[in-house]
């Protein structure tokens, strides 16, 4: 509106224009009403523009970053594929995992001590996710579907001592195995601060059962004729928590 307000009408100039010489300003007036009248009828409407993603075949990459606790399968350290099958439904795959190690001995000496502990833990859910309001730059969502995860852990320690009839040794080394089935619901939000980027928070609780296996190794006392104890267990497990709020980023493309 604003650009044809700028324009004005040339059909009333036309009279007072006469002779060659009238000609050139005529056209020119022309023009430049023809450029006001095509750049109005061009203009953008800013209000039919999207303001989030969620639409069918909408793919996007997701990362949590901040809270959800250790429970599987709310781990901040993981990363997540979402796909839209339809405007209002999504399908979440992803997965979450942590390393860690941690190696060390005593400094050179005729009486060494050794001390290694290794675990990992990797989990892969998957979830659809029904989206109760798909409009405007704030979305809600609810999220339901099965997981399954399974850890290790190992911790083995040597020390030597010196006593009068000779060496002592105090030696173990611990196993743990488990792995773990089950089913995860959250609710959720996400927040689009541009078309394809957005804050997401959700919070949710799991269930699930599983397997796990505990081995324990010991020698102690003299290094000569040293005592021995091992233990193996096997247990059944079932768990049920709920998750604090985590947030994250989503990226769309």
């Amino acid at each position: 509106m604003a650009a044809r307000a700028r324009c004005s009408d040339t059909s009333t100039l036309a009279p007072r224009i006469a002779g060659p010489l009238g000609i050139l300003p005529l056209a020119l007036l022309a023009l430049f009403a023809a450029t006001c009248s095509a750049q109005s009828d061009y203009e953008p409407d800013r209000r039919s523009s999207p303001v989030n993603s969620i639409q069918s075949g909408a793919t996007s990459l997701q990362f949590l970053t901040f809270g959800g606790g250790y429970q599987t399968p709310f781990r901040t350290n993981g990363f997540f594929v979402k796909t839209h099958l339809s405007d209002r439904v999504a399908l979440r795959i992803g997965t979450a995992f942590s390393i860690s190690q941690s190696h060390g001995d005593s400094p050179p000496s005729p009486l060494p001590s050794i001390r290694n502990d290794d675990s990992y833990s990797v989990s892969i859910s998957t979830e659809f996710e029904e989206y109760v309001d798909a409009t405007g730059p704030v979305t809600v969502f609810i999220g339901l579907g099965p997981y399954w995860s399974r850890s290790h852990y190992t911790s083995e320690s040597v020390r030597y001592r010196l006593i009068a009839s000779g060496y002592t040794i105090d030696s173990y080394r611990e196993e743990n195995k488990s792995w773990e089935l089950g089913g995860s619901a959250a609710v959720g939000f996400e927040w689009f601060f541009r078309r394809k980027l957005s804050v997401l928070g959700r919070v949710g609780a799991s269930f699930g059962f599983g397997k796990e296996h505990t081995s324990y190794k010991a020698q102690y006392g003299d290094i000569s004729y040293p005592y021995t104890d091992s233990l193996e267990v096997d247990t059944n497990t079932a768990s049920a928590s709920s998750s604090s709020a985590a947030l994250g980023l989503g990226l769309y493309f």
